[in-house]
């Protein structure tokens, strides 16, 4: 569902503002600012380029107004207003001493007879559902609780929030409770209604052509947020959110469609002016812009705030590499979004290990996402394990510091993993301190590991010492699941020095299959510094791959063993992709068959992409086949046909066309495109624009948003020649 504009002519505003108390106390302190409030909000409703309202249909409650004359006035626009009706207060809320009824405060309400003197919500609410207006809108700026007299009442935000969501109407509230200063020094409106005229009158480049109540919340959560100020509540959005308020001054520029730059036909030379004006770095950053701004405009207008936080994350993920600032505005405001979601803490808790993730060398990311750990509550500590586990990369004493303050040693053991790993090589003696730290079996070995591997070039003695602790522990690991990986590292890391014992460290692995795994992965290792260890390593590797007797299985370890050969040894590895599809296509039934084929595809996309492709037209699956083509698309530039030739460029946009998935298809496009720029980059333009029309023209969803986002990333791609 789109974003509708009002219409002024068939709406109507009520304003009341409170900012002097006939009996002013302590409790109800003089706010003069609020006059400026109702005013500067008036102004810019009835301003004709702004809201648009005639001054008769926008209602102004006078400054000494009662419970009657505000009644009158918000009864008479209920009545008159058919497309919105809209009220906003600014003022003193007070809960009833009893009941804990929530009352808005007028001029001459007296705190020890507000039901008598004061403007009882009830009484909005009940005007709002008598109104024939099709969207009823209500903004509280306001505190509301009983802090306001210093009272600390569990259960004040719970007891406002249900009072003020009314059926069928959008009410947006400054804050559940007063929990910081109402006005801030120096400025000339209450600090929520200060916020929402700066966007009501400058505009947003996240917003369409219409500032939608949706933008108002998300764009005030952010900023009220960062400054430290109260968050502010929305209820009963249902589709009110898309509800487009005043016009929007600040409009990003027109998202060009595909056809405005005319695709540049493959035989046109890439030495020509004409072809070189049209693929310089500043027109391709252009097109990127326009596809990221049209991805978050598609994000804001997604239904739910779920929904529009995982598709700005999906853009800022895109721009994290090119424009860490705009990303870290991006994750922020998906971070906003998810605040105010059930099991908001979880939600961002991945998200602020996803946020240091999209680009770890980014010192502005890496504060972003460990202030979004920091927001997270009482999972604090698992957010901040994430962050921990990814920062390493980029910060890793940053990470080891962060490490430090978690008290969960289950969370705590993959990031002092990952933190080990990545100080092994600057400070090895803090690295063997944190690995011997770890307490969970299935990480501890494989930190040893990583630490081991570092140490041995200075001191040996002390490398085979951590080894022997490594594959103690890993030995005594008792899933198997979690026994592989650990005995996989240690044995990568003997293999280098002791071939002999890393297989039989392997041997201490039951399944054949798992260990033939395990011997051609530390096999590639090896072979790259100790070809003649990693001879024997691929020999042994397929000696147990040949002794298993399941056919899909043996299929699986021939195809790992071959991709381990593939550099090496490549007469191997095409033997054994040759034995390996062979026995596949000997297997009965697609659901066996195909995942074989699909290892085995992915194996021959090292050494031989023909083969590949030529497998990858017998898997009848559409997921299988999806992720299979995606997977030979990004692998073509690694590949021996690195000048991927117009033959396999045609055969692998064939496979993708018969893609039923929207947004794999679009993925794929613009994978393939990428492994196309070195050398055939009037192809990879037109695979772009074809992925790039695809994705304009499909329903915006996460999975088309995500596949548009990987389009403009490939227009960024800086290997992108020509270079005659």
């Amino acid at each position: 569902m789109s974003l509708r504009a009002i219409d002024p002519a068939r709406s109507r505003v009520v304003l009341v503002g409170t900012s002097t108390y006939a009996a002013a106390t302590p409790l109800l302190p003089n706010v003069p600012v609020v006059d400026n409030n109702i005013a500067d909000l008036a102004e810019v409703l009835m301003d004709p380029e702004l809201g648009g309202f005639d001054a008769a249909h926008c209602f102004v409650a006078p400054p000494a107004a009662g419970v009657a004359q505000v009644g009158d006035l918000l009864m008479q626009a209920a009545a008159e207003g058919q497309d919105l009706l809209l009220f906003y207060y600014s003022g003193h809320g007070l809960l009833g001493p009893r009941r804990r009824e929530l009352y808005l405060t007028l001029f001459g309400t007296r705190p020890d007879r507000l039901a008598f003197t004061a403007l009882a919500f009830d009484a909005v609410r009940d005007a709002c559902l008598e109104s024939r207006a099709a969207n009823r809108v209500v903004i509280l700026d306001s505190c509301f609780s009983g802090r306001a007299i210093g009272e600390t009442l569990t259960g004040d935000e719970e007891e406002v929030l249900g009072q003020i969501q009314v059926s069928g109407t959008y009410t947006l509230a400054s804050a559940p409770a007063n929990r910081s200063a109402l006005i801030l020094p120096g400025e000339r409106h209450t600090a929520f209604t200060e916020r929402l005229l700066s966007l009501l009158r400058e505009g947003s480049p996240s917003a369409g052509e219409m500032i939608s109540l949706g933008d108002i919340y998300r764009h005030l959560l952010a900023r009220l947020r960062d400054e430290g100020l109260p968050l502010p509540q929305q209820r009963g959005t249902e589709t009110a959110d898309l509800l487009g308020l005043v016009r929007n001054r600040r409009l990003p520029p027109p998202v060009p469609t595909v056809t405005s730059v005319a695709d540049p036909p493959d035989t046109a030379d890439p030495r020509s002016s004409e072809w070189e004006a049209r693929w310089q770095p500043d027109e391709r950053r252009r097109r990127a812009d326009a596809i990221f701004d049209s991805s978050i405009h598609a994000a804001y207008a997604m239904v739910g705030r779920g929904a529009s936080a995982s598709a700005l994350e999906a853009v800022a993920k895109g721009l994290a590499r090119s424009d860490p600032q705009r990303a870290v505005h991006l994750f922020g405001e998906a971070g906003s979004l998810l605040m105010a979601e059930p099991n908001e803490g979880r939600h961002l808790t991945a998200l602020a290990a996803r946020a240091v993730q999209s680009n770890p060398e980014s010192a502005l990311l890496r504060d972003e996402a460990e202030r979004l750990a920091r927001s997270t509550g009482r999972l604090t500590w698992d957010a901040l394990a994430g962050v921990a586990e990814f920062m390493a990369e980029g910060d890793p004493q940053r990470a080891d510091r962060l490490a430090a303050t978690i008290t969960d040693k289950r969370l705590k053991a993959p990031a002092l993993t990952e933190i080990a790993w990545r100080l092994a090589h600057d400070d090895p003696d803090r690295a063997e301190f944190l690995a011997h730290s770890i307490r969970e079996k299935m990480y501890k070995p494989i930190a040893m590991a990583y630490v081991a591997r570092e140490v041995a070039k200075a001191d040996p003695h002390r490398a085979v010492l951590l080894l022997n602790e490594a594959e103690r522990v890993a030995c005594s690991i008792r899933r198997e699941d979690y026994r592989e990986p650990a005995i996989y590292q240690v044995a990568k890391v003997f293999a280098l020095r002791d071939p002999q014992r890393a297989v039989l460290i392997s041997q201490k692995t039951a399944d054949p299959v798992a260990r033939a795994w395990i011997l051609a992965g530390i096999a590639a290792v090896v072979a790259r510094s100790h070809p003649d260890h990693g001879t024997w390593l691929l020999g042994e590797g397929e000696r147990i791959a040949q002794s298993i007797t399941l056919e899909r299985h043996k299929a699986s370890a021939l195809a790992e063993v071959a991709m381990a050969a593939s550099t090496s040894d490549p007469g191997r590895a095409s033997r054994l992709l040759r034995e390996a599809e062979a026995l596949a296509q000997n297997i009965t039934g697609d659901a066996d068959r195909e995942p074989a084929l699909v290892k085995i595809a992915q194996a021959a996309a090292v050494s031989d992409l023909a083969r590949a492709w030529r497998i990858a037209h017998a898997v009848t699956d559409a997921a299988r086949r999806t992720e299979l083509t995606t997977h030979l698309v990004a692998a073509a530039p690694d590949s021996d046909r690195p000048e991927m030739s117009v033959q396999i460029l045609d055969a692998a946009e064939s496979l993708i066309l018969d893609i039923a998935d929207g947004p794999g298809k679009i993925r794929a496009l613009a994978r393939l495109a990428l492994a196309a720029m070195s050398s055939n980059p009037q192809h990879a333009a037109r695979l772009l624009a074809e992925a790039e029309s695809l994705a304009q023209g499909a329903t915006p969803t996460l999975y088309t948003i995500e596949a548009l986002v990987s389009v403009g990333q490939a227009w960024l791609n800086e290997d992108w020649p020509p270079h005659p």
